[in-house]
């Protein structure tokens, strides 16, 4: 905005002084007391001067104030950069690690199925052991029931 005023002002400045040269000039030899009116000119464009010298050193100035505005915003965004990464490490190393866990939970998982299936496939065939003795006993006593009494047949129908 300081700006905008500083250029606006130089502009008027200039746009003055040409005029009052201009007019100066164009009058120079026409009128009386030209010494009065270039003194007046000169006046003025010390006066101009002047106050172009005091708007570009306030115009410095106040770059100087932005400039170290930003220079302390910069350094406070900088450590604050600093104390993220700081506070982000001991995350991220608890990140690995839990990934680590994770990885070696996962195959003690895979081996305690594995073993389950395992396990789960000898008691079926433990299971089945009784059964299949029971079929054979059951087989064997048929055979040996059908073996006596044919054998106590015999014996009957020879005494008889």
């Amino acid at each position: 905005m300081l700006i905008v005023g500083l250029i606006t002002g130089l502009i008027t400045g200039l746009i003055i002084c040409w005029f009052l040269e201009c007019w100066v000039w164009n009058c120079w030899g026409l009128l009386l007391g030209v010494d009065r009116r270039v003194d007046g000119a000169i006046a003025l464009w010390a006066i101009f001067k002047a106050r172009l010298q005091t708007i570009r050193e306030q115009t410095k100035a106040e770059v100087r104030a932005e400039r170290a505005a930003m220079l302390e915003r910069l350094s406070q965004r900088e450590q604050q950069i600093d104390e993220l990464r700081w506070a982000l490490e001991p995350v991220q190393r608890s990140h690995t690690q839990t990934q680590a866990e994770n990885t070696q939970l996962q195959t003690q998982l895979a081996t305690a199925e594995t073993r389950l299936s395992a396990a789960s496939k000898v008691a079926q065939e433990k299971l089945a052991l009784p059964d299949d003795a029971h079929a054979r006993l059951a087989d064997t006593f048929k055979a040996l029931s059908a073996d006596a009494l044919h054998s106590n047949n015999q014996s009957f129908l020879s005494f008889a």
